[in-house]
């Protein structure tokens, strides 16, 4: 049930939190990129985003990954947004 394909992960949007304990949007994941130590996801500032940056998040469920919904098209990190 925690396992996903890489085209289900692609067009999530991606939501944190920052540093004063707001919600925040971070983007839409654009595509996976596998390395040699973790995938990592390719994350686009789109218009609903903080800001236009394209982020580099490594795909490490339960460490920075904390929630998928597939469904409802989003995913929650715990990931600086100022990284």
């Amino acid at each position: 049930p925690d396992d996903y394909y890489w085209h289900q992960l692609q067009g999530l949007q991606v939501h944190a939190t920052s540093a004063q304990g707001e919600p925040v949007v971070l983007g839409t994941i654009k595509e996976m990129l596998e390395t040699g130590a973790n995938d990592v996801m390719v994350v686009q500032g789109d218009k609903d985003s903080i800001d236009q940056r394209e982020r580099l998040i490594p795909y490490l469920p339960g460490r920075v990954v904390t929630a998928v919904d597939v469904q409802a098209g989003t995913m929650q990190v715990d990931w600086d947004p100022e990284f």
